[in-house]
């Protein structure tokens, strides 16, 4: 339903701009605003990137900057998705934003079934603070904003 809603704004939004004969970023560069949208790394190669490129200076990522895409087992990372991201906004000069690292419906099964409790969490030194630091932290990954 959000989606939908984002898609037909981004549309109104771009069509607008269009129709005055300038993009809808160079309007909030004007202004000193961002105008986003959510981005799938999978879409980029269509012609929604060129739409991305042209009006929008922010992009935030759907899904690709969760926990469970950026944390699939209890030792393993991967930023494919989110390198993409960032990699597409830097060629077009588009601010990123992070999005939810932890959502209750698009966790791990590793965490979800792994039988943790609070107590060794909280026991660890780092805690909930290691992504602040550690491997969310990393050359290359460059998010201007996080929620």
């Amino acid at each position: 339903m959000v989606q939908k809603h984002a898609g037909v704004a981004a549309a109104a939004m771009a069509c607008c701009a269009a129709a005055f004969g300038q993009p809808l970023r160079d309007l909030a560069d004007q202004r000193a605003i961002r105008v986003g949208a959510a981005v799938d790394p999978s879409h980029f190669s269509e012609t929604s990137s060129g739409t991305l490129a042209r009006e929008f200076n922010q992009a935030e990522s759907e899904n690709a900057m969760k926990f469970g895409q950026i944390h699939p087992g209890p030792t393993t990372y991967s930023f494919s998705q989110a390198d993409a991201i960032v990699s597409f906004a830097r060629a077009h000069n588009i601010a990123v934003r992070g999005h939810t690292l932890v959502w209750y419906s698009q966790n791990p099964d590793w965490l979800i079934n792994g039988g943790y409790t609070a107590a060794p969490t909280f026991a660890d030194p780092a805690g909930p603070h290691r992504y602040r630091s550690g491997p969310l932290r990393r050359p290359g990954l460059r998010v201007a904003r996080g929620e």
